[in-house]
């Protein structure tokens, strides 16, 4: 199981005709997931993350490379999570075999941490599906 992420920091001439550009992962089989501005000593900022099929990490890297401006930063990490996620399973599985001897605020606890491991396991498997973009856009003076 692998994870990645793409950072790209990019000057732009307009942001909000970039980010109308940032559909272009749809058509990857991706979406938009957040979008925030700032303005910070009069320069305009605005921080897109996008989702896109890990299969499509090189042509997004392209796109945000040639498509938008210039580019000042973009790099791709990624790592290996299988042995965390074996961990993550069998921790679940020893919770829940433990509840039939719980009761009060030990049984709420186990059941708090059941739901914690559950969707810590959820969000490994959407990041197993999806790179993660995190593109940081400044407005050119």
């Amino acid at each position: 199981m692998f994870v990645a992420d793409l950072g790209a920091d990019l000057i732009v001439e307009d942001l909000e005709a970039a980010l109308r550009q940032m559909d272009f992962v749809r058509e990857l089989g991706g979406y938009v997931a957040a979008v925030g501005t700032q303005e910070q000593n009069g320069t305009h900022t605005m921080t897109i993350e996008l989702r896109v099929p890990h299969k499509n990490t090189g042509r997004v890297a392209e796109i945000l490379s040639s498509e938008f401006g210039t580019v000042t930063f973009i790099n791709v990490l990624s790592g290996e999570v299988s042995v965390r996620n074996a961990r993550l399973r069998r921790q679940l599985a020893a919770v829940k075999d433990s509840l039939s001897g719980l009761s009060g605020d030990d049984l709420a606890q186990a059941k708090d941490q059941i739901e914690l491991l559950s969707d810590i396991l959820a969000f490994q498997l959407r990041r197993t599906e999806f790179l993660y973009v995190e593109v940081h856009l400044t407005q050119a003076p």
